[in-house]
């Protein structure tokens, strides 16, 4: 596998740019949200790369950062999500906004990358959740707390983001005992008005 190449940047045109490393030009694709950041032809120029072979060709994608290019490779194991999509993803979201909506399960932010339908996203969040819960920082502060203790006690993870957002916003976002306290409220008095 190549794992980065580093040469002069001969060119760089929508979604991909050329590296000549000893006299041999390499294509690579790239998110479209990468060509800015990338030194002017003529300078030295490393990405992390991940190459792919497929039955017509063999391809090779190029990222800023070794978080973005395994973040590609784990969103091409998704079914259903091939190059094309998975540059679109890491050209409108950063793998961050990503992660952040698979543990939210936030279908919404990911319909906004064009050629992500409903269908699409609500499969990104399925079959990424368990892929990217070991890279989910285990230090994520009181209202994440909140709403894994929720989510302990029987409660969906929506339902359990929903009731902390709304409380929050009323207490203090450091007392966790507060915010857990009245979201197991809001969410018993909806249980109670649908029996």
């Amino acid at each position: 596998m190549i794992t980065f190449i580093r040469g002069v940047l001969v060119q760089v045109n929508t979604g991909a740019a050329v590296i000549e490393v000893g006299g041999i030009g390499y294509r690579i694709g790239i998110p479209v949200s990468l060509a800015p950041l990338l030194p002017q032809p003529g300078q030295e120029c490393r990405l992390h790369t991940h190459f792919m072979v497929r039955d017509d060709r063999a391809e090779l994608f190029g990222f800023k950062s070794e978080k973005e290019r395994d973040l590609f490779v784990l969103l091409l194991g998704v079914t259903g999500i091939g190059p094309k999509a998975a540059l679109a993803l890491l050209t409108c979201l950063s793998p961050g906004e990503i992660e952040q909506a698979v543990f939210e399960e936030n279908a919404v932010v990911l319909q906004m990358v064009p050629g992500i339908g409903k269908k699409t996203a609500q499969r990104l969040l399925l079959e990424l959740k368990d892929k990217l819960e070991h890279r989910q920082p285990r230090d994520r502060g009181p209202l994440s707390d909140a709403v894994e203790a929720l989510v302990g006690l029987g409660y969906r993870r929506d339902e359990a983001l929903e009731a902390v957002r709304r409380v929050a916003a009323d207490k203090d976002a450091g007392d966790l005992e507060a915010i857990l306290r009245s979201a197991l409220g809001m969410l018993l008095k909806r249980e109670d008005r649908k029996k």
